[in-house]
């Protein structure tokens, strides 16, 4: 799964975060559980997803992500988040799993507009 499509996964989830409707889709909460078996399967999972989510939002974002409506996404989605959600998180802060040069070439295959 590459940065893109792990983002277009969270994307489903725009619209909740950025406060714009009142619950999750069930397909927001689809994504989540995809991306949650991401972050455990892989070794660096959590932290691909965490700079995927950082970058596709640096470009596709159109309002600032609501705190309170990241931590009721769990809830609302009757699951527990494996990777952090934030536009300004620190990713390097997650255990690495893969190089930084291979997560760096994976990254950057994110955005390009």
């Amino acid at each position: 799964m590459g940065c893109m499509e792990l983002s277009e996964n969270f994307n489903q989830c725009f619209s909740f975060i950025e406060g714009l409707s009142r619950n999750p889709t069930n397909q927001c909460c689809r994504k989540i559980a995809n991306l949650n078996s991401f972050a455990k399967k892989y070794n660096g999972g959590a932290r691909t997803i965490c700079k995927c989510i950082q970058k596709y939002a640096s470009f596709y974002a159109q309002r600032p992500f609501d705190a309170g409506r990241i931590q009721e996404l769990p809830i609302k989605c009757k699951t527990k988040l494996s990777f952090p959600i934030s536009q300004h998180m620190d990713c390097s802060s997650l255990g690495a799993g893969s190089s930084d040069n291979q997560l760096s070439k994976f990254v950057n295959n994110c955005c390009d507009i």
